[in-house]
């Protein structure tokens, strides 16, 4: 399998899923679906339950985007406080919102019980807690606003963990899973029958319309209906990509005592906040622990620091063995704290910024563009609509989209972070200066120098350096790019960073170790 990160989660680590083949050739099916994570995958098997015919189509492997990169937690609050959903939504829509997140555990339950798939999924509680005194108001505030809502919650002073709590919210029924296993489970029973699933497949372009046409390498898919369900759909332009925030997150595996191992979900007032869950595998129980997000591309961010203190966070709270796994993953902040589910072109509908919760909001996107594709209208569809505009967070949205214009206005006339090939460090990347032009240039750990295109294909902006992933990102619009090669690895961006060759630079001699001399 193919993944974006050369740092796996612990879930890809022990969930190996089965090759499938690219798309060669031309297909017509009902429905095309781009990408296979959560939310696609749901769908497929939701249309095809009902006797629709899809295609999936995975620019990588299945669950290679953010769903195996996710810490799996499935609660039905949310990222946005209830008390603030009230105050922007009002209470009739708060509650929407919160049976909807409510069906889609259900779903995922009735899912797992009728397909019979093992993948450790298990109701536990969970907790949203304070350890300061300062944050005991917004936690009573956000108590009420649950319990306004008919939310089971209620108030405790102790959760089960050694450190110590100002007070905590506690929500019974809440759930867990392995996502990978899951999504082995659900891709297992989704193509035959007229119905496909391409791995390695990445999309060109989508033509809406009546039929649509989806355009990939070496095929094209004709159909009734598209859902782009990867990440960062493909025709995120316009309005749609300034509505949506991209934001790098962290997580860690460590090793746990399962008598010391807290069964439950949990997460802090603080901001960034951190997140955590256990996980068991075998003999093994692991303390998985989340946090440290930040915006994509900041170029005064030192992605690995935030290992660092996310690491530092969790053995001064839990007493943790040995560090198992640790990865990064990508979400999308939507301005007004919703998701943008719903038909943004002719036959073509989108799904995307999740924000923290991609297996809840995920599932839940897919069963609400299965009834939409089915002609089942319901009220859930105006408050997801992917066209809304987000006037509730107005200031967010404003705030979100200064990095576009700044960055377009300046990375060109930024200096370069280096003017020869030897300020490279081996595993470094560096924008450097080479004559009247700038170029991305890693060195890799052989000591030989790749060097591409530093301007994001999607809309212009430079892409910087992420130390953690070794990729290029752009802090526009969360494009991310391999280093060696300049091809994709996150979306918006469909086509990569040019390659620029460096034999004929006047700042390059051909290197072959790190220990070579260079100009």
């Amino acid at each position: 399998m193919d993944y974006v990160t050369k740092h796996p989660s612990i879930w890809i680590d022990t969930a190996p899923l089965p090759e499938r083949s690219a798309l060669r050739g031309d297909i017509a099916v009902d429905v095309c679906i781009v990408g296979a994570g959560i939310t696609g995958l749901t769908a497929a098997r939701l249309l095809e339950r009902a006797g629709v015919t899809v295609a999936v189509v995975e620019a990588l492997s299945v669950g290679g985007g953010e769903t195996g990169h996710t810490t799996a937690h499935l609660a039905t609050h949310h990222d946005l406080n209830y008390s603030d959903t009230i105050k922007r939504f009002g209470e009739d829509e708060s509650r929407m919102i919160l049976e909807s997140r409510r069906a889609a555990i259900a779903q995922i339950e009735e899912l797992i019980t009728d397909d019979a798939i093992s993948c450790g999924y298990e109701r536990v509680p969970a907790y949203l807690y304070g350890e300061d005194s300062a944050s005991a108001r917004a936690l009573q505030e956000e108590l009420a606003a649950c319990q306004r809502l008919g939310m089971p919650a209620e108030w405790v002073e102790t959760m089960p963990v050694s450190f110590p709590i100002s007070a905590a919210i506690r929500f019974p029924n809440q759930a867990q899973l392995h996502p990978l296993e899951y999504l082995r489970g659900i891709a297992a029973r989704v193509s035959g029958r007229g119905s496909y699933l391409f791995e390695h497949t990445r999309v060109i372009a989508v033509e809406p319309g009546a039929p649509c046409r989806v355009l990939a390498a070496e095929g094209t898919i004709t159909c009734k209906h598209v859902i782009h369900a990867a990440h960062a759909p493909i025709n995120a332009t316009g309005l749609l990509i300034t509505k949506v925030a991209a934001y790098r997150t962290y997580a860690m595996a460590f090793r746990i005592d399962p008598v010391a191992a807290p069964l439950a979900l949990l997460w802090d007032s603080a901001e960034p906040y951190h997140y955590v869950r256990v996980h068991r595998a075998g003999d093994a129980t692991f303390l998985i622990v989340g946090g440290e997000d930040h915006k994509v591309g900041v170029a005064e961010q030192d992605e690995n620091a935030a290992w660092a203190r996310l690491e530092g966070w969790t053995r001064g709270r839990f007493v943790v063995g040995e560090l198992a796994a640790k990865w990064s993953g990508q979400l999308l902040e939507p301005a007004d704290g919703l998701p943008f589910i719903g038909q943004y072109d002719d036959h073509v509908w989108v799904a995307t910024g999740f924000s923290g919760d991609g297996l809840t909001n995920g599932t839940m996107a897919a069963m609400l563009l299965t009834q939409e594709i089915l002609g089942e209208k319901t009220a859930l569809a105006k408050v997801y609509d992917s066209k809304r505009m987000p006037t509730s967070g107005a200031a967010v949205y404003m705030r979100e989209n200064v990095d576009f214009p700044r960055h377009r206005m300046t990375d060109r006339l930024k200096r370069a972070e280096a003017d020869r090939f030897r300020e490279v460090s081996a595993g470094e990347g560096k924008i450097v200066r080479v004559g009247k032009e700038k170029l991305a240039v890693f060195r890799d750990n052989e000591g030989r120098c790749h060097a591409v295109s530093p301007v994001c294909t999607h809309m212009g902006c430079h892409v910087k350096w992420n130390s953690a992933e070794s990729s290029w990102d752009c802090p526009c619009h969360g494009s991310r790019f391999d280093a060696r090669n300049g091809e994709v690895l996150n979306g918006p961006a469909t086509v990569g960073l040019a390659v620029q060759s460096i034999e004929d630079r006047p700042s390059a001699i051909p290197v072959r170790d790190s220990r070579t001399s260079i100009p």
